[in-house]
């Protein structure tokens, strides 16, 4: 019976053993599965987060060059302005004296202005390159816009045209046109299109593959001649995007694969085409952590699960059920304290009941949170009072379609004070062949995400050097003014520049005219407050709105700006005379565009200026 005894001692053992040699078995597959579906969906993830990041550059890069246009355009269109209104008999003299000044303003290579039977007048003496017919055509047409690039006969690169009519006002007859020439060389030398990282390549292209801006680390791949089609760009491009949307795709494998965006720019027909390799976006994305502790977070409850499964085994008789849920509760306050440790917050709605439980493991001494109606967290004001009815429309879309839906709101955290923003995610539990009873209910704070993206907003909206707005910001607060349920009736428009600031720049050098046009930037947030605008529209120019303002309002700023600003140079000891020239135009912004205020504004502005008066205003002109 002894012999026995052990012999029935050692068989349950090595049934012991080979059920423990299962289990461990089981749980090393568990373990190498959960680390495919990580890799797997890191990928994924990597390349979805990539296409969102690739859009954002993609917008900023399109708001820079379309500024810079603009701006080069605004040159142009002051140009054929001043020249419509020389008074007759004005000889070429005058003319060229014009093109100069704005030659020398601007990034032109060349400016040049064209009479009907193009008999033409250029900047600086250059000899002429009317290479582009379509240019002209469309001038004398009565329309503006940018030429396609063309290589050049007469200098031998690649250039293209900026182009408007010559007119006194929109409504009389064309007589002539004005012609910025730009260099795409000197284009990559004052603008920098950024891309994710410094191996990101950028292009702004031609239909035809003629390259408009190429970055340094696409430049130093072309060859002599070579288009965009003939780059590796191009071969993994293969066509043209047919969605104005663009198109996103991933070519190559291994350290060789990159994400890449196409996309048209909005400006002639030209494309932006830019790309990042995949292997520094694990390194530049700030979602990986939180991806990797919820893949950790699964390979944990797998082997937990495991684990216990394997002591089901082990223990088929006392104690069985009892040390099951032991383990699985110590399974939950292990994910429960994971879950501190992310901006993510779980719950489980019951489809039928219309209540929500936390998944959230209770502290020591506390209850188990009861189940909660959505409708109560929008009473006791923990969902924003403006967000309350989307809010409780998910859960009524879920309990109707069963499919997975998402939105944004403002949301008050447990010991919080302020609202965050929260993306609400709420995804249906299926079981094959049965209808679904629950739904998993995801709290994300994505209060940092919606920050930064308005920080890109602000950047677009802003001149970088002096902090007041650009060209873009003015227009989107003139869009605000007329959006208002009382629009101003009447607003001023003042438009400046500074006398003698290439002097400064010549002589003392670039760093102290940044610091001139700084100060001078804070003169004017000082003397024009809100709901006043000032505004800078590049270089030495600088624009003022000043909303629901008459001529003495206008023009007693003038005076104040003219009496202040020279000031600025005695302080900084500069050793320039430094002065201001100032245009004044009253205007209303619901019957007169904005555009044509520059225009009549630029007027006043070049009428100060070659009389070598301070201000001069519309009213004034009309008078005269």
């Amino acid at each position: 019976m002894k012999h026995l005894s052990v012999f029935r001692r050692w068989a349950r053992t090595a049934r012991q053993l080979r059920l423990a040699l299962v289990g461990l078995t089981l749980l090393f597959v568990t373990l190498v599965l959960s680390t495919l579906d990580f890799a797997l969906q890191l990928n994924r993830y990597t390349i979805a987060s990539s296409q969102h990041a690739l859009q954002n550059t993609a917008r900023s890069c399109i708001s820079m060059l379309d500024s810079y246009l603009e701006r080069q355009m605004s040159y142009v269109q002051r140009a054929a302005t001043a020249i419509a209104s020389l008074p007759e008999g004005s000889g070429e003299e005058e003319v060229r004296q014009l093109l100069d000044e704005y030659f020398q303003r601007s990034d032109f290579a060349q400016i040049l202005a064209v009479s009907l039977d193009k008999q033409a007048i250029s900047s600086q003496g250059i000899s002429l390159d009317l290479s582009s017919v379509e240019a002209l055509d469309n001038a004398f047409a009565g329309q503006s816009g940018y030429s396609g690039v063309y290589t050049s006969f007469t200098y031998h690169d690649d250039r293209f045209y900026v182009y408007v009519p010559v007119r006194v006002s929109p409504e009389q007859l064309v007589t002539g046109a004005v012609l910025g020439v730009l260099k795409v060389d000197q284009l990559e030398q004052v603008l920098t299109l950024y891309g994710l990282s410094d191996e990101s390549r950028v292009a702004v292209f031609q239909p035809d593959g003629m390259l408009v801006y190429a970055s340094s680390s696409l430049k130093a791949q072309l060859q002599d001649g070579a288009g965009f089609w003939a780059t590796e760009p191009g071969q993994i491009l293969g066509e043209l995007p047919e969605s104005e949307e663009g198109r996103f795709d991933t070519a190559g494998s291994g350290d060789d694969a990159v994400a890449w965006l196409c996309t048209p720019t909005g400006i002639r027909d030209w494309y932006l085409y830019q790309d990042v390799p995949q292997n520094t976006l694990l390194a530049t994305n700030a979602q990986e952590t939180r991806l990797v502790m919820l893949m950790a977070l699964k390979m944990l409850a797998a082997s937990v699960v495991m684990l216990v499964l394997l002591a089901v085994y082990h223990r088929q008789r006392e104690g069985q059920v009892q040390r099951a849920e032991d383990s699985l509760r110590t399974s939950n306050q292990l994910l429960a304290m994971a879950l501190q440790h992310t901006a993510i917050t779980l719950f489980v709605y019951d489809l039928s009941a219309h209540t929500m439980t936390s998944c959230a493991e209770p502290r020591p001494g506390e209850k188990a949170p009861k189940p909660t109606e959505p409708a109560l967290l929008v009473q006791n004001g923990t969902v924003a009072p403006q967000h309350s009815t989307g809010f409780l429309a998910l859960f009524h879309e879920i309990r109707k379609t069963q499919e997975a839906v998402q939105g944004d709101f403002m949301v008050r955290w447990p010991g919080q004070s302020e609202y965050r923003w929260t993306r609400v995610t709420l995804t249906a539990v299926r079981t094959p062949g049965q209808t679904p009873s629950h739904a998993i209910v995801t709290f994300e704070d994505i209060t940092e995400e919606r920050r930064r993206e308005d920080e890109l907003r602000q950047r677009a909206n802003r001149d970088p050097l002096t902090d007041l707005y650009n060209r873009r910001g003015l227009r989107v607060r003139v869009n605000e003014l007329l959006n208002q349920p009382a629009p101003p009736k009447q607003a001023a428009l003042l438009m400046m520049d500074l006398d003698h600031f290439k002097e400064v720049n010549d002589i003392l050098g670039h760093p102290i005219g940044d610091v001139l046009l700084r100060q001078v930037a804070r003169l004017l947030e000082e003397l024009a407050p809100a709901p006043g605008m000032a505004v800078r529209l590049g270089g030495d120019e600088f624009i003022v709105l000043l909303p629901d303002a008459d001529w003495a309002q206008a023009e007693g700023l003038a005076g104040r700006i003219c009496d202040q600003l020279p000031g600025l140079a005695s302080k900084l000891e500069l050793g320039v005379p430094v002065g201001v020239s100032v245009g004044v135009h009253l205007f209303d912004p619901a019957a007169e565009s904005l555009n044509q205020a520059y225009q009549k504004t630029d007027v006043a502005l070049y009428t100060a200026k070659r009389n070598r008066g301070c201000w001069v205003s519309t009213r004034s002109l009309r008078e005269l």
